[in-house]
């Protein structure tokens, strides 16, 4: 189901929405304690696995951290499902990643739209599959 428009709502109403959907999702919910003004005014961010997710009109906007990308190994399995709702960069033509992004050139995706609430659980359920991955794994026992 998509995510209702809250733009121009008041900070309280917008709090009270992302802090239930960011709730479903498993993604940390981060106070600001400072309202951010844009398309839609609130005190509330996500965070969840290296990613920053920002509450625009009707989607969430999902940012990579420094040094944090979705590996395209991850993104293709996630475009299958869920192409048409959580959007390489924001791209509303919905292209692969692979499309998108000349893989001589990049490793993987760093910016999304997310449209829906079941998107965005892919979402982190992809970038929980990757932080879980082989290489994470290795590393982990260095």
């Amino acid at each position: 189901m998509s995510f209702k428009n809250i733009a121009g709502k008041p900070v309280e109403e917008n709090n009270e929405t992302i802090k239930s959907e960011l709730t479903q999702t498993g993604i940390t919910i981060i106070d600001l304690h400072f309202e951010l003004t844009g398309e839609v005014k609130t005190n509330y961010i996500g965070f969840s696995n290296g990613w920053t997710f920002y509450r625009r009109w009707r989607y969430y906007s999902a940012q990579a951290n420094e040094g944090c990308i979705l590996l395209f190994k991850y993104a293709d399995e996630l475009h299958k499902n869920f192409g048409n709702e959580v959007r390489v960069a924001g791209h509303c033509g919905c292209p692969s990643p692979n499309k998108h992004h000349n893989e001589n050139y990049h490793m993987g995706v760093s910016s999304y739209h997310i449209d829906s609430i079941e998107g965005l659980c892919a979402f982190v359920n992809m970038t929980n599959k990757q932080k879980e991955g082989p290489l994470n794994s290795f590393l982990r026992h260095i």
